[in-house]
């Protein structure tokens, strides 16, 4: 009988929810229909007036009004093909305070939707919650009912989209981008409550799960606009804490947060928004970064740090090879040219910029974990130096985390975890004939790593600009790293004077 009544509930609500939306769209329709009525009797008496000699100019167009801050482009957005970069993303900010003031006009206009869109996500969370707190309903079926809304959800766009267009000039302006994206969003918080909330699923599974519906939002993303991207890429990043849970495995939120940041680059790539991308970067750092002050794990969030590095420097130009040409970044600080770099250069320079720093200051609890955000940043170092190859204008930003790696050097000699076990291990705390640590080994074998890379595109032709800046780096970077060791480390009392002066005459 309880389910008889639940489900008299939900089929009112849907009715009270679809009623005025399809009153709405018919109202739109009729509006357009006189106007477009209006049109050809307005070209009929042109072609049909006093004056047969004279031929008749038939009346403008009218023109699309652009209603939305984000859409650039007066195309039909059912239509999408990938646009040239405008002027508008080499501006040097992308998010402004006149965007801002358009962006607020616009929620003002139709805040409807926005209220819309809100109002069926939490509906698909609740749908999941509830039923914990009810009990009416088995588990499966409350993430099966999560899953059947956002699969209706989805389906209800785009059958609107493919039958009335999702154009500001159509009587469904929005609707199928708001009805997509809510179910993005649903399709996101079942997936995660199956393997958190319920324990339905592994994380495999889950994982799996999650790169399905990131690929079903990326194709959408394409075919809507960047109000399903919005939707879609927020209500994602805030499904984690919606659905809440009390698993320890908190690891796969950060390849999560990852996979978020990715779709969203995936977007903006072809799309070209701009905004998208820093929306879509914003989320991944900012999600990990929760999960990281809720449940640690240093490791998950520095690897996470390198590969949303790694993904802002080659998903916008939808290359395997990073081909970045142009200015650098470092040019238009110092003023030595006036024009600013293009947008994926801007954007690869910040998260570079945020992940070196962020691994520099990465907070550790074991010698292994520091040991580890050094080998993240040797890795950043040697991407841009040897994947990069071919994209001049990121080479400026291979010094960040060259200047990272030997700053980590110095900091850890204040007592991290790191450089507190190397000396805790000296000669006379060691047990008689054990082995001393390898970890000045590996630090010097990756600073050597990285001397050579510079080195090597020291000699190339095409970075004949840059020359002088890849030998400065294959001359010092690795010295230096050893006199960091030196002064901070006193490797000598762990390894011994003859071990310690072997690893500097082999450099």
């Amino acid at each position: 009988m309880e389910f008889w009544f639940v489900a008299l509930g939900v089929a009112v609500a849907v009715t009270f929810i679809w009623t005025p939306i399809y009153a709405l769209v018919l109202a739109r329709r009729i509006k357009d229909l006189k106007a477009r009525l209006a049109q050809l009797e307005a070209r009929r008496w042109a072609e049909t007036g006093p004056l047969p000699d004279a031929p008749a100019e038939p009346a403008p167009e009218p023109a699309l009004p652009l209603t939305t801050p984000w859409q650039r482009l007066d195309v039909p957005l059912a239509t999408p093909k990938p646009v040239p970069v405008s002027d508008d993303q080499n501006q040097p900010l992308v998010i402004r305070p006149d965007r801002f003031a358009k962006a607020a006009a616009w929620l003002l206009q139709n805040w409807v939707y926005v209220v819309s869109a809100l109002s069926l996500s939490l509906a698909a969370v609740f749908l999941a919650i509830w039923g914990v707190e009810q009990g009416l309903l088995p588990p499966v079926a409350r993430v099966a009912a999560t899953l059947a809304l956002g699969a209706a959800l989805v389906g209800g766009g785009e059958w609107i989209r493919r039958r009335y267009g999702d154009g500001s000039s159509r009587a469904t302006a929005y609707l199928p981008s708001t009805f997509s994206g809510a179910g993005i969003f649903a399709l996101f918080a079942g997936v995660l409550a199956a393997d958190q909330l319920y324990g339905l699923i592994g994380p495999q599974t889950a994982f799996a799960g999650l790169i399905a519906v990131a690929g079903l939002a990326l194709v959408l993303g394409w075919l809507y606009g960047p109000w399903l991207a919005a939707v879609g890429l927020v209500g994602a990043a805030a499904a984690p804490f919606l659905v809440g849970g009390n698993t320890d495995a908190t690891w796969w939120l950060y390849i999560y947060f990852t996979v978020i940041a990715g779709t969203g680059l995936a977007i903006d790539a072809g799309r070209r928004w701009a905004w998208v991308s820093v929306l879509a970067l914003a989320l991944g750092i900012g999600g990990g970064a929760l999960v990281f002050a809720g449940s640690g794990d240093p490791g998950w969030l520095g690897a996470e740090m390198l590969a949303l590095a790694l993904l802002a420097i080659g998903v916008p130009m939808l290359k395997l090879m990073p081909t970045h040409g142009g200015v650098m970044t470092i040019d238009r600080l110092l003023d030595t040219v006036r024009e600013w770099p293009g947008f994926p250069v801007r954007l690869a320079a910040g998260t570079v910029t945020l992940a070196s720093i962020g691994l520099v200051f990465l907070p550790t609890d074991t010698a292994a974990e520091g040991l580890l955000a050094f080998a993240l940043l040797a890795a950043l170092l040697l991407a841009l130096a040897l994947w990069a190859k071919d994209a001049p204008a990121l080479a400026d930003l291979t010094a960040l985390p060259a200047l990272g790696f030997l700053a980590r050097l110095g900091m850890e000699s204040f007592g991290w975890p790191l450089q507190y076990d190397f000396v805790m291990r000296t000669i006379v705390l060691r047990a008689p004939e054990s082995a001393a640590p390898v970890t000045v080994t590996v630090l010097m074998a990756l600073a050597l790593a990285g001397t050579l890379a510079a080195a090597w595109r020291s000699f190339r032709g095409q970075d004949a600009a840059t020359g002088l800046f890849w030998a400065a780096g294959a001359t010092l970077f690795a010295p230096l790293a050893a006199l960091a060791l030196e002064l901070g480390w006193a490797p000598t009392r762990t390894i011994g004077p003859a071990l310690w002066a072997t690893h500097v005459i082999a450099l």
